[in-house]
């Protein structure tokens, strides 16, 4: 908690802010009073989100859906401002710390509220999921511990701002170490998306740290999709939980009904009580928390004493240990299996996860291998949501520069044990056998590795390449050759690449970070013309027929000539395109702002 700034507001609706709480993506927090001093955390949306008409259409209506949810384990959506300028919500201030701030305190949880965290959320997805919504964000400071129980916050708004990033550059929508494998590729994220981040939760509560590790972006998202959870520290019961929600197949998670019910049935015995939903260590935690805010807030309200605030001290642990709490049932993985109501194996923890390469030495990497179980072998979709800011495509699951792996992997797939739920490690090979399906053909970390989707044409694969911080646009366009991803050339035209490329035949196409669309050679890179009509393109480019269809960011779908790049026509139907375009026989089909899909003739 902070105080006000000069050019923070002082009123919002009706509600009087006190302090500022935080910021995020899409606006600052502050701590407001009703007029009869109810506390609420207020929402103010940043002026640059507000100016946008398709945004503020979405977040009303996101806002109106989010207001339906009412659980036990949500913080409610009391009011908000829509059409204010800037728009604002007001939700149910929760006066506890997250469980980010907890565990970086105090460290992980021990079992016994790790086990009350988890239903707790369960109970929470299944009230947003009921209402017709789904988080999408669901990460530790999403995640409020109040004395009566965790509180989920920011839930079924982070589609009014995805669809703003469709239009920008530079974000990733979601945070990657607790985003699922299909969010992680720019697929559709539905239900099972939130059972992948509880999974990420739970092993973030018990081991202190996410199953995927930390590093750079590009590398985190090559994790979330193609390696297995390190659950080791996971305390068990709670370890074949964690796992069957990170299952990489959506369709293989299990769905919320039995989640809630396999935790009930493993929960182990604690003691109850009508003070706090949670044992001593973590009460004391929270209460702990309450009395900086509140001499904070004391502080903040007169210029007279404005001196340290007093901390209170935890109150003494009451419940035992991690390692002599009793276990949970041992029939929890065996009700986690879909469709399969008895364990086939032995109970006991899952295998050792192998260890993954952490952030100073993971490797840039662009696999040519099979799909990951449950996922498109290509993952881009005309009008999917995005995750990459300028273009609705993913900021792919590709590594930072680094080099070469060293050695050959292949996922070997879901283990028997514990119901089959647990994970095996990587199958090392160095022999000359024949490649398996999965098995890694080459890798490289050219460009600094790629961003976004690479594209192949004529035996060649162009790369959009990485910035130094790993994964924001604006890295060269790379060629490197299919067959063992040699470089051939890599070109920095345009201040670097901002879009997929698009090849067709000698030539290829791209946005750079100049807002002007580029041809170059397909053989050496070299540059053929460049336009900057419509303010430069807003998406990636398609090409079709010797056309190149690209939505403008004057909000204006353009049809040039592949040859030289003249306007052939634009129109500006449905507020201009949120989604780049599709091209077929004489139809050109695109997603417009205002959530319409429009067939236009070419």
């Amino acid at each position: 908690m902070e105080p006000l700034a000069a050019g923070d507001p002082r009123q919002t609706g009706p509600y009087r802010l006190r302090s500022r709480l935080g910021a995020g993506g899409m606006g600052r927090v502050f701590l407001g009073f009703s007029p009869a001093g109810r506390a609420v955390a207020v929402k103010v949306v940043h002026p640059q989100l507000a100016a946008d008409p398709a945004f503020r259409v979405r977040f009303a209506r996101e806002v109106a859906a989010a207001r339906a949810v009412s659980g036990a384990y949500t913080a409610p959506v009391l009011a908000a401002g829509t059409d204010d300028d800037p728009p604002w919500l007001a939700t149910l201030f929760v006066a506890g710390p997250s469980l980010a701030e907890a565990v970086t305190a105090a460290g992980p949880l021990p079992a016994v509220p790790a086990w009350r965290l988890a239903a707790g959320l369960a109970e929470a997805l299944a009230e947003i999921h009921g209402s017709g919504l789904v988080h999408r964000d669901l990460k530790p400071a999403n995640v409020l511990l109040a004395i009566d129980g965790p509180r989920v916050i920011d839930f079924g708004i982070s589609r009014a701002r995805e669809a703003t990033a469709m239009t920008a550059t530079g974000l990733v929508v979601g945070t990657p170490s607790f985003m699922s494998p299909e969010q992680a590729v720019g697929g559709l994220v539905g239900p099972p998306g939130d059972v992948f981040s509880l999974g990420c939760l739970i092993v973030f509560a018990t081991a202190g740290t996410g199953p995927f590790g930390d590093g750079p972006v590009p590398s985190l998202l090559y994790r979330v999709v193609h390696a297995e959870p390190a659950l080791d520290a996971v305390p068990g019961g709670l370890r074949e939980l964690a796992a069957a929600c990170l299952a990489k197949d959506p369709a293989a998670r299990p769905p919320l009904p039995q989640l809630i019910a396999a935790i009930t049935a493993g929960s182990p015995p604690g003691a109850a009580s009508l003070g706090s939903f949670w044992p001593g260590t973590v009460s004391g935690l929270i209460r702990s928390h309450q009395a900086r805010l509140d001499a904070q807030l004391a502080s903040s309200g007169t210029e007279e004493d404005p001196g340290p605030a007093p901390v209170t001290e935890p109150e003494p642990a009451t419940e035992p240990g991690p390692a002599t709490e009793p276990g949970p049932a041992t029939e929890t993985a065996a009700r986690l299996r879909p469709d399969e109501p008895t364990a086939t194996g032995p109970s006991g923890p899952a295998p050792a996860a192998p260890p993954y390469q952490g952030a100073a030495s993971a490797p840039a990497v662009l696999a040519v291998a099979a799909p990951a179980p449950g996922l498109p072998a290509d993952p881009a979709r005309g009008g999917d949501r995005a995750l990459g800011h300028g273009h609705p495509e993913p900021s792919g699951p590709a590594g930072r520069a680094g080099g070469h792996l060293t050695r050959r992997r292949a996922l070997a797939g879901l283990a028997g044990a514990a119901a089959g739920l647990a994970a095996a490690g990587w199958e090392l090979s160095r022999g000359t056998a024949p490649l398996r399906p999965g098995t890694e053909i080459w890798s490289t970390g050219a460009g600094g590795g790629p961003y976004a989707r690479p594209a192949i044409g004529h035996g060649v694969v162009y790369v959009p390449g990485s910035t130094d911080d790993g994964h924001a646009p604006g890295g060269p366009l790379v060629a490197v050759r299919a067959s063992d991803g040699a470089t051939i050339w890599s070109s920095r035209l345009g201040r670097g690449v901002t879009s997929l490329p698009a090849p067709a035949g000698d030539v290829i196409y791209f946005d750079g970070m100049d807002n002007r669309l580029y041809a170059v050679r397909a053989s050496n890179g070299t540059k053929i013309w460049a336009t900057g009509l419509g303010g430069g393109p807003a998406t990636s480019p398609v090409t079709a027929r010797g056309v190149i269809y690209f939505g403008g960011n004057d909000n204006q779908l353009y049809a040039v000539r592949a040859s030289n790049g003249t306007k052939i026509w634009a129109t500006g139907l449905g507020g201009g395109p949120a989604t780049y375009a599709a091209a077929a026989a004489s139809v050109v089909y695109f997603g417009g702002n205002d959530n319409q899909l429009y067939a236009v003739r070419t």
